[in-house]
């Protein structure tokens, strides 16, 4: 049987939904293979992939970088996930399609502008990853499978020198330029404010940061920049005694709208990001 094939490295496929859709619609592939996906496992968008016509998937992801993901209309058999140079950087992801035939998808690392392994990481890493698939000197895939070792999901560790700093890397591990629905921001000193609005930030389907209370702190405001494209939303947790009201001024200097969600104690602000934040 003929399968028709498309490759593509997507570039965050949560940003590039429709021209996904327009891709399945116009050139109608059998099977695509993305790269680049950006986005952990347990937030890929598997309904919105299967609408398309796409029901069978395989995927290996990340938070913010990197990814891969096998989107079929037909069945898939055995599939899995492999590592390389002993990083899980969601690199490799392959399946088994009708007929048997192994399909790879691998996001090979680009190398940087400088190809000097001594000079430059990120061409050593290439060389490194591409030696190991013993790719260069001829060799192939033993037994049909790469020789790199198969993983499963696991729990990765962001930290900072500061919380400001830690929930700042949280951000980026999780959130592409520009791809936060909105951004959650509470005080850094105190943690009960950041704790209540958690549920708040998984529905918004945007990074929870902190700042200093009586001013939006550089490093956040950078973030925020980053993360959450102008006219987005900005939610403040707490009254103003959390954080000022210069916080809300600094952000609106900025471009973004702000609401506040917030009571006369933390026990209040708890009610209201539940009550009004999640309605």
């Amino acid at each position: 049987m003929s399968i028709r094939l498309t490759t593509w490295n997507i570039n965050s496929v949560r940003l590039r939904l429709d021209l996904l859709r327009q891709l399945a619609e116009i050139q109608a592939p059998d099977v695509i293979c993305l790269q680049e996906t950006k986005v952990m496992d347990e937030l890929f968008p598997h309904g919105a992939v299967e609408a398309l016509g796409y029901p069978y998937q395989a995927i290996y992801g990340m938070k913010g970088y990197n990814g891969v993901a096998i989107l079929s209309k037909l069945p898939l058999g055995p599939a899995g996930r492999r590592d390389w140079c002993g990083r899980r950087d969601a690199r490799h992801v392959f399946a088994t399609l009708p007929g048997g035939v192994e399909l790879h998808n691998l996001y090979v690392p680009a190398g940087g502008d400088l190809p000097d392994p001594e000079a430059n990481e990120k061409f050593a890493h290439k060389l490194q990853f591409l030696n190991e698939l013993d790719l260069l000197d001829g060799g192939g895939f033993e037994d049909g499978l790469p020789a790199g070792s198969l993983t499963e999901p696991g729990v990765n560790r962001v930290d900072g020198d500061e919380r400001i700093e830690s929930a700042v890397l949280g951000s980026q591990a999780a959130y592409g330029d520009g791809e936060a629905e909105a951004v959650i921001l509470a005080r850094a000193d105190v943690p009960a404010d950041a704790q209540a609005g958690t549920p708040l930030a998984i529905a918004s389907d945007g990074p929870l940061l902190l700042t200093a209370n009586a001013s939006l702190s550089d490093r956040t405001a950078t973030e925020i920049q980053r993360v959450l494209p102008a006219g987005g939303t900005v939610a403040l947790l707490g009254g103003e005694n959390a954080l000022d009201a210069q916080v809300a001024t600094d952000l609106e200097a900025l471009g973004y709208t702000v609401v506040r969600y917030g009571g006369e104690n933390r026990f209040a602000t708890a009610v209201a990001i539940a009550t009004d934040g999640l309605d």
